[in-house]
């Protein structure tokens, strides 16, 4: 369904589009109307319209403002621009301002119904679109997260390996806008992780680099760039003694995540550090706590478990630090939203 909003100041025109809709275009819906542009622009904030079908002349703010004000304000929203005579110069600056279509009045209804249709299809595509980025990034929320990690720590080979895997996933040559936007939305989550690695100090978004990527085909090489230039930085603030202690605290956590006793004293002792002193490092370094780290770290591994129909629910809760089942599935809800058994579910696993 796509959501419609009509601003028009003559109640007539208002009505004809909306019955246009009504039999013509079951997929659409008309949500509101408004009389001028200031009075849409407030519904358009209430109820985000995937259309707005504007007159061009109108009292107060006309259908041009409207459309400044409406990308101005960063909305996405589809704009088609009614009019009751042909403009060149209106429709040139509407065409500027990102305007779908231009329709002439009086309306004729097969012209509207066209117009719409086409509007319709584009939002379509759009929302496919989304939702393929969205599954694309969500199928890489764990190599992203070790992107980070790995330029943080500075494994420069594992950086330059993930880099690989995307230039491969989306195509080394330089070439759609698709593969940039992708590539753009995928450092956006790469710099969140390393941000939350680095307590806030360091983002990429202060790198020129950073906005040029947007504007640019050739992602891969600005993503070296970036990249090289936060190890850069890395190396000049990092306190390198307590990185050291941090790093085998992080090998230890790996070789004893499955014992349910394992505990931040005892990690601490492992490595050297007072228990406060560990605690305060382990968080500077990765951003998080350390029993969060753990957790974390332990709810991976369930994942990586729980898809192997070998192994029972409750063999892979004990697997993993869980002796009590009752909180192992507490736990795993609280970070995933749905039960064990309705991950393997979801599966197909029985």
């Amino acid at each position: 369904m796509m959501n419609i909003l009509i601003v028009d100041d003559e109640a007539p025109i208002k009505r004809s589009l909306m019955k246009i809709i009504e039999k013509e275009l079951r997929q659409l819906r008309v949500v509101s109307m408004a009389d001028n542009g200031l009075e849409a622009l407030g519904k358009i904030e209430e109820l985000m319209p995937d259309l707005v079908i504007t007159d061009v002349r109108m009292p107060v703010m006309d259908g041009m403002q409207l459309s400044r004000a409406i990308r101005a304000r960063g909305y996405q929203t589809e704009i088609v621009m009614v009019s009751g005579y042909y403009d060149y110069a209106y429709l040139r600056e509407a065409l500027q301002q990102g305007v779908t279509d231009y329709l002439l009045k009086p309306v004729d209804p097969h012209e509207v119904a066209l117009t719409l249709r086409r509007v319709y299809q584009k939002h379509e595509n759009k929302l496919k679109e989304r939702v393929e980025m969205q599954t694309w990034l969500a199928d890489r929320k764990s190599s992203i997260r070790k992107l980070a990690e790995s330029v943080w720590f500075l494994h420069e080979d594992h950086v330059w390996e993930h880099v690989d895997a995307l230039e491969d996933s989306l195509g080394r040559e330089p070439d759609t806008a698709r593969s940039s936007e992708y590539a753009m939305q995928w450092l956006t989550l790469v710099n969140a992780e390393f941000k939350q690695l680095s307590d806030g100090k360091l983002g990429m978004e202060q790198y020129p680099e950073f906005q040029e990527m947007a504007k640019s085909a050739n992602f891969g090489q600005h993503i070296r760039k970036l990249l090289s230039e936060s190890m850069e930085d890395i190396r000049k603030v990092r306190n390198w003694g307590s990185h050291r202690s941090i790093r085998n605290a992080l090998d230890y956590i790996q070789d004893h995540y499955g014992n349910e006793t394992l505990s931040l004293g005892e990690i601490a002792d492992a490595v050297g550090m007072s228990a406060t002193y560990f605690s305060k490092c382990f968080r500077q370094e990765m951003g998080i706590s350390c029993i969060q780290y753990i957790t974390r770290l332990r709810m991976e591994k369930t994942v990586e478990l729980l898809a192997n129909p070998s192994f029972k629910v409750y063999e892979v809760a004990h697997a993993t630090g869980f002796s009590e089942y009752a909180h192992f599935a507490k736990v795993f809800k609280k970070t995933f939203g749905f039960s064990p058994s309705e991950y393997r579910s979801n599966l197909g696993i029985t």
